[in-house]
């Protein structure tokens, strides 16, 4: 028998929800190789999207350089230099390419990848360990699972709430040589379920923001998270793709799945950068 769309977007979750609850809680390592593992994957998705388009991304060099740039964001408190590091090395590799004529467009599409899914993804790392970056007495372990569990919670509510809005009231389209489903009144929709959640969540879980901060960086994670899938949209319309991938059932790829965390989680580390100090 085969599983309607519904059915596997449940079973996908119900695999994946307690993989990155277990990564999650035990932290270091663990949390770490799974970054890394979506930051590759998620590469190799996108440099099959740039070889459809016709580019000739460095893919080795492009791997490598998501892992040192993942691995960085752990190890160094300033992991800046890491990424002229890996432009320099990317910029190097091409120098053993027998063929130039996709020189700049190759090595250009491979640096922006690293920098668009590596880099991005990497702040999940900083908000795990945010206690080892920011010294205030309220951080503790408890408020790195937190700085992580928040945004991806806040993003994940608003979107299903946008989803449920826009189906049924939906007239007014946001993008639509973009994204032709997403309308203004779903947008309305994520927000609101957006601050609901934020006020569940500050409720029930350890209480690291006020109330106000809160339902602030809700708004504005739900906005995010807007902004990261039409981005992921924009680049798969000039592809001519449905999905970057169908790694996940029912949800299509780990680009699918992780675009608007890529504008919320680094979104995230700012704020709490900014409150904390």
């Amino acid at each position: 028998m085969k599983l309607n769309e519904l059915s596997k977007r449940v079973l996908t979750a119900a695999i994946g929800i307690p993989v990155l609850i277990f990564a999650l809680i035990k932290g270091k390592y663990v949390f770490l190789l799974l970054v890394v593992l979506v930051g590759v994957v998620g590469l190799w998705e996108f440099f099959r999207i740039m070889e459809l388009k016709g580019y000739k991304p460095a893919k080795t060099a492009g791997y490598i350089s998501g892992i040192i740039i993942i691995c960085s964001s752990y190890f160094l408190k300033d992991y800046s230099l890491a990424i002229f590091v890996v432009i320099i090395f990317i910029l190097s590799a091409g120098l053993f390419e027998k063929d130039n004529k996709s020189a700049l467009s190759g090595t250009g599409v491979t640096i922006f990848g690293v920098l668009y899914l590596a880099g991005l993804i990497s702040f999940a790392i900083r908000l795990r360990n945010l206690s080892s970056f920011i010294n205030a007495r309220h951080i503790t372990n408890q408020t790195d699972i937190y700085a992580v569990f928040f945004p991806i919670a806040i993003i994940f509510l608003s979107d299903t709430g946008a989803y449920f809005v826009g189906k049924a009231y939906g007239k007014n389209r946001v993008a639509p040589n973009i994204s032709p489903k997403k309308s203004w009144e779903g947008v309305v929709g994520g927000i609101l379920t957006s601050l609901l959640a934020g006020y569940i969540i500050w409720r029930i879980a350890p209480q690291i923001l006020p109330l106000k901060h809160v339902l602030i960086l809700s708004v504005i994670l739900s906005i995010a998270g807007l902004g990261g899938d039409l981005a992921e949209s924009r680049i798969k319309r000039d592809a001519e793709v449905k999905d970057s991938g169908s790694i996940f059932p029912g949800h299509g790829g780990v680009m699918d799945r992780v675009d608007a965390l890529l504008f919320g989680l680094p979104i995230t580390y700012i704020y709490l950068c900014w409150y904390f100090n």
